[in-house]
């Protein structure tokens, strides 16, 4: 600098003047040892923290419009620092650390880090269906899964154990036999248990339905999705309940039914078609949701646990609802939204 441009420093902790006489202040020196030019530190007698502050010091004139000009646009490098110190300040607070750079370029380094470890994790892959699409979903051990319109799954392999999740929905599993990996699904608080078979499951939101199209599959409670603590029971032990081929049962939280005659065969939907054999209302219109654009509701629990048998296909929702008043007391109720209700025929009539 020419000396009709200089500076001086006054006692700690008082305020700085340049030429003009104007107070400027100065922030303390934070420990920029790293930014100043190592020929600097080598030839000079100060102490590094005087020569920080020097550092500083110059570097903040770039801030004042009657030295903008003389000192012309910030290098590279001094950007880098300018930009280094505005992030340690945001990271660290108060400015009391020498080191807060250093601290916030690690701190910024780690969040990268883990941010890339997070995105590249393995994730379970999860798969799901909109309302009336079927879709057919093979697993890497070979096992072929068909989920149902409106479905989700969760699969999670490990070494020791196959497992899966429905969600929602319905799904039907040929399941490749591995007697070193049994397959297990988890649905509705249910834990069910295969070697290798072909069976479907259904869940309404609130009961679970399993029936056996081949092979043997066991149910049981769930009782590590509460209590992670509690051993599972071992296959064949008390608390499975087994199903062989032609089989169905019913589970829910207030207890399992036992096994019963399926009364047709499993998984027909997964034709297009969807067939019910003294089934409840309930059941009915829960899998007839998944293949209608509105939504269908029951107007009382009771209406909905009444039973009937019928058949009709995943694209006749609308046939279905028209012919449910010549088989049960109810009523059909359409808005102008293409909602539905099923009201009780007594109900309405009062």
């Amino acid at each position: 600098m020419t000396g009709s441009h200089t500076m001086h420093r006054q006692g700690e902790g008082e305020a700085e003047t340049d030429v003009a006489g104007t107070p400027q202040h100065v922030p303390p020196a934070i420990g920029h040892l790293e930014a100043m030019p190592q020929i600097v530190l080598n030839r000079s007698s100060a102490s590094p923290e005087a020569l920080c502050r020097v550092w500083e010091d110059a570097a903040s004139l770039g801030r004042h419009p009657r030295y903008a000009e003389l000192l012309g646009p910030p290098t590279l490098r001094e950007r880098f620092v300018a930009w280094t110190r505005r992030i340690g300040g945001i990271m660290a607070g108060p400015p009391v650390a020498r080191d807060r750079p250093r601290f916030a370029m690690a701190a910024l380094a780690a969040l990268f880090v883990l941010g890339s470890v997070w995105m590249l994790r393995p994730a379970s892959p999860v798969f799901e269906t909109q309302i009336a699409e079927v879709r057919e979903i093979p697993l890497k051990d070979g096992s072929l899964v068909t989920l149902g319109g409106h479905s989700a799954l969760n699969v999670a392999f490990s070494p020791s154990e196959r497992t899966v999740q429905l969600t929602r929905g319905e799904a039907f599993f040929s399941v490749s036999p591995d007697r070193n990996r049994p397959f297990v699904v988890l649905v509705g608080g249910q834990r069910i248990r295969v070697v290798g078979t072909k069976f479907n499951v259904n869940f309404d939101g609130k009961r679970v339905h399993v029936s056996v199209m081949e092979g043997v599959v066991q149910v049981a409670p769930d009782t590590a999705g509460e209590h992670p603590e509690n051993p599972q029971p071992e296959p064949g032990a008390q608390g499975y309940v087994t199903l062989v081929a032609g089989q169905k049962l019913s589970a829910g939280s207030s207890g399992q039914a036992r096994p019963e005659p399926l009364g047709g065969e499993a998984g027909t939907w997964r034709s297009g078609h969807l067939d019910y054999h003294d089934a409840a209302l309930g059941q009915i219109i829960a899998d007839a949701r998944r293949y209608y654009p509105h939504p269908i509701e029951i107007a009382s629990p009771a209406l909905a646990s009444e039973h009937l048998t019928t058949s009709f296909s995943a694209s006749q929702v609308d046939q279905m609802l028209d012919t449910l008043p010549d088989i049960l007391p109810l009523t059909v109720d359409r808005e102008a939204d293409g909602s539905v209700t099923l009201r009780r025929r007594s109900a309405v009539s009062k």
